[in-house]
């Protein structure tokens, strides 16, 4: 227990001033102990060691290389937006006049049939299995 608040008061010497009590017990202990004085002064010399400061620096020619990869993002992004810009308008005309067209082509069929039906006018047809099943009549409905 003695060892543990001897070596707690030795580093706490070199962190701030110790109380005059402390101080002194800790003295006593250093005149008495010399594996206590081997321990102050490894960590003296510890404490005396420098440190080399970390250098914070970015590789050569980090803000051209920066500011160009944000000019080529930008490039990217307008030529998207302008092939968009030009898509959107030519496939709005596009599905104009195919609904159209529909419209037209049902509005005939609707018309010239002699039953007015919706599935007959898109040509939605059923088949009974037996007539899908017999050849021949497979070959007069192509």
């Amino acid at each position: 227990m003695r060892e543990k608040r001897l070596h707690k008061l030795l580093h706490q010497s070199f962190d701030r001033e110790l109380t005059p009590a402390g101080r002194e017990v800790l003295e006593r202990a250093l005149r008495e102990s010399g594996e206590l004085r081997e321990m102050r002064d490894r960590l003296q010399s510890l404490a005396e060691m420098p440190f080399p400061a970390p250098s914070n620096s970015f590789k050569p020619w980090f803000a051209d290389r920066t500011m160009n990869r944000i000019r080529q993002l930008s490039f990217k992004e307008k030529q998207v937006e302008s092939l968009f810009n030009g898509i959107f308008p030519g496939f709005r005309r596009i599905a104009l006049v195919a609904g159209f067209a529909l419209v037209l082509i049902l509005g005939f069929n609707l018309s010239t049939s002699s039953q007015p039906n919706i599935a007959d006018a898109l040509g939605f047809t059923r088949y009974s299995m037996a007539e899908m099943a017999d050849p021949i009549t497979y070959f007069t409905l192509e």
